[in-house]
C-alpha cells in the first residue's frame, strides 16, 4: 500500500445559472473534477506518490487547480477565497484495490482499501460486493 496525495480547493460558488456546474463534471483531459456542494464548488485533482504522513499543501498544485478552474468555469466561483486541501489516499502499486479476506487473515475481517484516487467513486460498489460476501460467510 502506498499513499497517493490528492489536492482540492473549495470556493463559494457563483449562484448565477450556468456559471458553475450544477452536477459533478469530470475533465478527463486535465484530470480534474468539479463538484457542486450546495453553495460551494470543489475542484479536485492530481495524485502524487508521497511519504506516509506528508499532507503538506504544495502551492504550485493549488495554483494549477485555480488556473484550470478559471479556464473551464471563469465565473464559477470566488477563486480569491479558495480553501486548499491535501489528503492521502491508500493505493496499491497496480491500482487494484485490496478486497475481501487476506490470506491467513481472520475469517471475519474483510478489507476494502487501496482504491487510490478513485476511492469515493469505487469504494461504495466494493462495499456492496463485500456485504454480499459477508452475508455468505454467515449464511
Amino acid at each position: 500500500m502506498q499513499p497517493l496525495k490528492g489536492y482540492s480547493i473549495t470556493v463559494p460558488a457563483n449562484g448565477q445559472p450556468g456559471a458553475a456546474p450544477a452536477v459533478s463534471v469530470t475533465d478527463a483531459a486535465r484530470k480534474v473534477v468539479f463538484a457542486r456542494l450546495g453553495q460551494r464548488l470543489r475542484i479536485a485533482g492530481m495524485a502524487e506518490l508521497t511519504h506516509a504522513r506528508d499532507q503538506a499543501i504544495a502551492p504550485q498544485r493549488i495554483a494549477a487547480l485555480l488556473e484550470t478552474a478559471r479556464e473551464v468555469f471563469p465565473a464559477g466561483g470566488d477563486y480569491q477565497r479558495a480553501a486548499p486541501w491535501a489528503g492521502l489516499r491508500p493505493a496499491t502499486p497496480r491500482g487494484l484495490p485490496v478486497l475481501g479476506r487476506l490470506p491467513g487473515g481472520p475469517a471475519n475481517l474483510l478489507m476494502n482499501t487501496g482504491h487510490g484516487a478513485l476511492g469515493f467513486t469505487l469504494a461504495f460498489g466494493s462495499a456492496r460486493r463485500l456485504a454480499a460476501q459477508a452475508g455468505s460467510l454467515h449464511g
